[in-house]
């Protein structure tokens, strides 16, 4: 193959591996099919219904979902046609590509090369620009939130159907001491038994890793290192006072939470990552993802103020 046409198949390489880089200035920000659109939908319906936002809340969030909604949308319209010249001319080389093998064009394929590097530098100067505006709408809907309300969402776990106390949720920082981290801490606390402590132990630590594994594979290194993450938080739990276990008890029940080992090298590549992308604050922010997805939030909240509150709406 002659270097020319390496080049091309390169270019095309590339061009394609930036596809997602702008998928956040789509119209509509996220691509669902309507499964995943309806999905997500029910999951963003639980958790209202157990955060149980006031009308003033809901009336700012619809006000901040707007702001996201015109950001985007401003943002899309801007790239668009730039990206459609990026189109263009990658099918001018795909199609010289698919006719002429063995053949080159230096004309088409530095047209492909100058649209892309158009289209990319469009797309960071995009998302530098807007990430600001998003991470402060951000900030203003964690402030319009109660702190309960926050870390419920924060708790959260998408569902068809919602946990039978969610409707009635108790409030925060009862609902993380009833953990079962904490209840495996108690209930070690009260162990005398040191052969009775190990099984549970182990017990504990096996549902642990079991969890983790459904996030992400564990090497067997990994595992090992949690085993006896779990045993020392569980002999550091033994040695505190009653006063100081239970000013500690929800720190240390964190340490027993499953890993997610899919979210940890998600953060390590964005952190490597040297293209511009979406503030990492909002996508890691679970806030972000249930209660400022315009898609979602605008219907729902402007179905919930116009509707007498009857049945399920709030």
């Amino acid at each position: 193959m002659k270097a020319s046409l390496v080049r091309a198949s390169l270019a095309l390489t590339i061009i394609l591996g930036t596809g997602s880089t702008m998928s956040i200035l789509s119209a509509k920000d996220k691509v669902y099919d309507e499964y995943n659109h309806y999905s997500h939908g029910v999951s963003v319906l639980n958790l209202l219904n157990g955060i149980n936002l006031t009308a003033d809340q809901q009336k700012k969030i619809l006000v901040l979902n707007k702001q996201v909604k015109n950001i985007k949308d401003s943002g899309a319209a801007e790239f668009e046609q730039c990206n459609r010249n990026a189109e263009e001319a990658m099918g001018n080389l795909y199609k010289f590509l698919l006719t002429h093998p063995e053949q080159e064009d230096q004309k088409v394929l530095s047209q492909a090369v100058k649209a892309v590097d158009e289209r990319k530098n469009k797309s960071g100067e995009i998302i530098n620009r807007i990430n600001p505006e998003l991470e402060k709408i951000l900030k203003e809907t964690e402030s319009v939130l109660t702190a309960e309300q926050l870390a419920v969402i924060n708790d959260f776990a998408p569902c068809v159907a919602p946990p039978k106390d969610f409707k009635n949720p108790v409030r925060a920082g009862q609902a993380k001491q009833s953990g079962m981290g904490v209840q495996m801490l108690s209930k070690a606390r009260t162990i005398k038994d040191q052969a009775k402590l190990n099984e549970e132990i182990n017990k504990a630590t096996d549902k642990l890793i079991a969890h983790s594994m459904k996030k992400g594979k564990l090497t067997d290194e990994e595992v090992a290192a949690k085993r006896q993450e779990v045993k020392d938080v569980v002999a550091s739990a033994r040695s505190m006072s009653d006063t100081d276990f239970e000013l500690k008890k929800d720190d240390l029940a964190q340490k027993l939470e499953p890993v997610n080992k899919i979210e940890q090298l998600r953060n390590e590549m964005e952190k490597r990552d040297p293209n511009p992308s979406m503030s990492p604050s909002f996508k890691k922010s679970r806030v972000a993802k249930f209660l400022l997805d315009p898609d979602i939030m605008i219907p729902v909240l402007e179905t919930r103020l116009n509707a007498p509150v009857v049945g399920g709406l709030k």
